[in-house]
């Protein structure tokens, strides 16, 4: 395993050295023809396909409960208060930022945290829409976000500068309807984990209760879909990781704690004790307003909005195996009755 470990590694390594030197060459020539052009998305999208491969062999680490949440005593003053970040997990490293939470047509990319502090940023894409609220996320290459003033959702391919896909979510509750405690047009937030892409919002039809939606991240198909019992208005915000959503008390008391998780893989749903997962809700004992709270599922890290800073927190997960464990048994007990019949 290892070893394996160790040649996908460097088969990565390869890939993005020869991507990135495609994309130079590619940029220096004025005039690009297509065929250069197919070669470089085909190079790219090997690349994520690599990584896809990477992140699948990480779910066989799930399921993961998470345990505890601290600082990393990384802040990065961005100016403006509300806003989202993302750092793309395939093909990985790529850091996307929106500024605002209404009529966003605009997304930033920036090579590193400290780049971002300097709003040196690398490139930056019109988008043929706008985007509402702060729960957008990147995910292979990929723009998703709340379209404006609709109860749709959008993919935005920021490879090839494409609008590709619009999906509209039934009875979901936008425009401040059912947001998380802050508002802000905060009524659909994205996320992603070790299992993929993943949209949290609520409907008329849950009476405003939390809904999670799995979703296929290349048609925005909806896979299945989760009700749970908790008001989504009376959470500070809210992740997945490793299927399971955890949902904070407030988005601006520090320090704050999880409160409430739901399981998507057995359907269970726990309310937590104030102290069992505490969250900072800031660095350095600041004034908290935590517009956007997110996981990535290959750093294992927290990325936090908060009113005007980008923060960084690690998590920590222990294992679990309910289900393996039981499957285990069964078969012994089985095994047991042939031998007896025998």
């Amino acid at each position: 395993m290892l070893a394996l470990n160790a040649e996908m590694k460097e088969m990565v390594e390869m890939m993005s050295s020869v991507a990135t030197a495609a994309q130079k060459s590619v940029r220096s020539q004025l005039a690009m023809n297509d065929k250069v052009q197919e070669d470089v998305l085909l190079i790219l999208a090997s690349l994520a396909k690599a990584n896809v491969t990477k992140i699948e062999r990480k779910t066989d680490f799930c399921p993961q409960e998470l345990v505890s949440i601290r600082s990393d005593n990384i802040e990065i003053p961005v100016g403006i208060a509300q806003g989202s970040f993302a750092v793309d997990p395939i093909p990985g490293g790529q850091i996307w930022v929106t500024y605002g939470y209404s009529d966003i047509n605009e997304i930033f990319q920036y090579k590193s945290l400290e780049l971002l502090k300097y709003d040196v940023e690398k490139g930056t894409h019109k988008l043929p829409f706008f985007c509402e609220g702060t729960g957008h996320v990147v995910y292979k290459n990929s723009l998703y976000c709340h379209k404006g003033m609709s109860n749709k959702i959008v993919k935005y391919n920021l490879l090839q500068k494409k609008w590709e896909k619009e999906v509209a979510l039934d009875n979901a509750g936008v425009h401040n309807k059912y947001p998380y405690q802050s508002g802000k047009f905060s009524d659909i937030d994205f996320a992603v984990d070790e299992k993929g892409l993943w949209v949290i919002y609520a409907t008329t039809y849950s009476n405003g209760n939390i809904v999670i939606v799995k979703l296929n991240d290349d048609t925005l198909e909806i896979l299945e879909t989760w009700v749970t019992n908790i008001p989504k208005t009376k959470v500070g915000n809210a992740f997945m990781i490793c299927g399971v959503m955890y949902a904070t008390d407030s988005y601006e008391n520090i320090p704050t704690f999880i409160k409430y998780s739901f399981n998507t893989n057995n359907g269970g749903s726990k309310v937590l004790k104030d102290n069992k997962i505490i969250f900072p809700n800031t660095i350095d004992d600041k004034f908290a307003k935590n517009y956007m709270l997110d996981y990535n599922p290959i750093q294992k890290k927290l990325y936090a909005w908060n009113h005007g800073r980008v923060e960084v927190y690690s998590v920590s997960s222990k294992s679990y195996y309910p289900f393996q464990v039981g499957a285990n048994r069964v078969k012994r007990r089985n095994s047991r009755k042939k031998r007896k019949r025998n």
